[in-house]
């Protein structure tokens, strides 16, 4: 049984209508949220979000089984690492720091949705992650390092065509859900960004962001074969989100920190070794074709 606590539900009330001094940050355990842990305070940290004000959090643990928090205001922190927000699924942090101490985000999908509790195979909003900051990295190396970007996991792609071109599995991450019965739950598991989506602009902001932090100077991009993404050499084509190559899109137009990579296309080749010479041609044809368009739009 989940008790809430009255406190928090009143202030929740006052909370949103509050828009004055707004340089002022608004103190989440003055205004009335348990610290401790024992009470739910997901409808006052809802309301303290929503005002845009910028909002502290005193060192302690805070209940919040909400889908999302308005981060856009600002956040702070009595001290680094001294502050979770967890929900009645496990005591884990569901607010995202990174090595550094940059905030994140909220995790994405921390309720642990899937087709069947969301009644289909709907997209996923739960979640709320922030901007990084963008790379001034500078690291001085004999010969670039490049990494090989195959992006499966997450996709709009993967969900939207689920079962025909690839397992829903990938989108919602559900075998390490925690009534996962697989292989046992591992929140080592999870990527940092949480049950995070492969094609979110801010997603693939924040990877490029620690690539170029950590000294990869430039990325390998896989674009899907035309036998899984219809129009796989058709750039504008990219701009639909259940594209295949829809994230390589989103690298390309709003992912500021893709800016400061280099980066090559990965040419797609039959995967059947006895694909006659005209498709292999063909395909040839149509990938100098993309690199082409790609150079002229971008």
């Amino acid at each position: 049984m989940v008790i809430v606590s009255s406190a928090c539900m009143a202030m929740a009330v006052t909370a949103a209508a509050d828009t004055s001094a707004k340089a002022e940050p608004l103190n989440v355990v003055e205004r009335g949220a348990d610290p401790t842990g024992r009470a739910d305070c997901t409808d006052l940290l809802t309301g303290l979000h929503a005002t845009g004000r910028p909002i502290h959090y005193p060192s302690g643990t805070y209940r919040f089984n909400g889908p999302t928090l308005d981060l856009s205001g600002g956040v702070t922190f009595e001290s680094p690492g001294s502050v979770v927000v967890r929900n009645d699924i496990s005591p884990q942090n569901i607010l995202q720091f990174d090595d550094a101490g940059n905030l994140i985000g909220l995790q994405h999908n921390h309720l642990e949705l899937n087709e069947k509790s969301l009644g289909g195979p709907k997209p996923i909003t739960v979640g709320s992650l922030v901007r990084p900051p963008v790379s001034v990295a500078s690291h001085r190396t004999r010969a670039d390092l490049l990494a090989y970007w195959y992006n499966d996991f997450g996709l709009e792609h993967r969900r939207a065509h689920a079962p025909n071109r690839g397992w829903i599995g990938w989108y919602y991450w559900t075998w390490n859900f925690h009534d996962a019965d697989r292989d046992g739950y591992d929140p080592a598991r999870h990527p940092l960004l949480g049950f995070y989506r492969g094609d979110d602009p801010v997603v693939l902001d924040w990877q490029c962001y620690w690539l170029r932090e950590y000294g990869v100077r430039g990325v390998i991009l896989y674009a899907g074969s035309p036998r899984n993404s219809p129009q796989a050499f058709d750039v504008d084509a990219w701009r639909a989100p259940d594209h295949g190559n829809h994230w390589i899109h989103q690298l390309l137009t709003d992912a500021p920190n893709f800016l400061g990579l280099k980066y090559v296309m990965a040419a797609y080749t039959p995967w059947t070794k006895d694909a006659p010479e005209e498709e292999r041609a063909g395909v040839e044809q149509a990938w100098q074709g993309l690199i082409e368009d790609i150079y002229d739009k971008h």
